[in-house]
């Protein structure tokens, strides 16, 4: 996965808005990220406001939940090898409303892989969650994933693209179903997948700006434009979010290791979509509809939380 540099510093923003057959969702994800060191970073992703309104049922909004990530890099990127990275994510249970946070605490480990062959970035991550169980509800774990792809088209411009998703956190969940989902805490629900593809245009230094189209198989459709605004040490060009995650959270997201400069001179892939899902995978970039990488946090409503990225869902 890619990091940033020592002392770097981030701040990514967006819109969400979702449709589907059974209502729609939007909310208005950020991320903080911080390199505390070349092979350690720390990233905060709060969802000040989030609107849920499912057909045949009132309108609910507030805060959502707040995910804290730290991503370490193992194995940096070689020539004939790719950069590995472990992260740990921790969801707290900030949100006040049952309709748009389960209550209980998550806590996601991932391993991130990326791979740069010229201006084609690959990344890939793997992950396990524990799920908070709420009263009355029985609940999985999940296994999480993300595969993310970005061409660095030209300086400026990158085209991503991402398949992020995670198994049943229902007990008895099918997927693609809203029925799938827990009437206690909709936010848990059945199994994901999530297809994702997004734009990332650089037109200055330390501004990049995003957007990202999304669609699971719960028939979900979301769009998350979004802006990431970059501080270095050094006067630098910056990169977007994560593979968990093209456009916004988006996902698929950590980022490969930075030895290599990429094609805008930053040596990082990027994540479409603020943090918030990254790719369900790290480095990469997309992140879920509630923020991402990734996916983890599509969970079961449709594109509200995949398994982030995180950056595979990089950025």
């Amino acid at each position: 996965a890619r990091f940033l540099k020592p002392g770097g510093f981030e701040v990514e923003g967006g819109l969400e808005y979702q449709t589907s057959t059974a209502g729609t969702e939007s909310a208005v994800p950020l991320a903080v990220e911080y390199g505390i060191t070349d092979r350690l970073g720390i990233l905060v992703e709060p969802v000040p406001f989030t609107g849920i309104h499912d057909k045949g049922l009132r309108r609910r909004s507030g805060i959502g939940d707040v995910e804290v990530t730290v991503d370490a890099l193992a194995i940096r990127e070689r020539s004939s090898s790719p950069a590995l990275a472990v992260a740990g994510e921790a969801k707290i249970p900030t949100a006040k409303d049952r309709r748009i946070g389960s209550g209980k605490a998550d806590f996601t480990f991932y391993l991130i892989g990326s791979k740069r062959l010229g201006r084609w970035d690959t990344h890939l991550n793997l992950g396990y969650g524990f799920i908070g169980k709420p009263p009355g509800a029985q609940v999985n774990n999940i296994e999480v994933y993300a595969l993310a792809e970005e061409f660095h088209w030209t300086s400026r411009w990158d085209l991503v693209a991402e398949v992020f998703g995670s198994t049943a956190a229902l007990e008895g969940g099918d997927s693609g179903t809203v029925s799938g989902e827990s009437s206690l805490t909709p936010e848990i629900g059945g199994a994901e997948t999530v297809g994702s593809l997004g734009v990332r245009f650089k037109p200055v230094a330390g501004t990049t700006y995003t957007l990202g189209l999304s669609y699971d198989n719960n028939n979900a459709f979301q769009v998350h434009p979004g802006i990431t605004l970059s501080w270095y040490r050094h006067v630098r060009d910056s990169r977007l979010l994560r593979a968990g995650a093209c456009a916004t959270r988006v996902p698929i997201h950590p980022r490969a290791d930075e030895s290599r400069p990429g094609p805008s001179g930053t040596g990082r892939a990027g994540d479409l979509l603020p943090r918030r899902d990254r790719i369900g995978s790290f480095a990469a970039g997309d992140r879920g509809s509630r923020g991402r990488r990734a996916a983890i946090r599509q969970r079961g409503r449709g594109n509200r939380r995949g398994a982030e990225r995180r950056d595979l869902q990089p950025r």
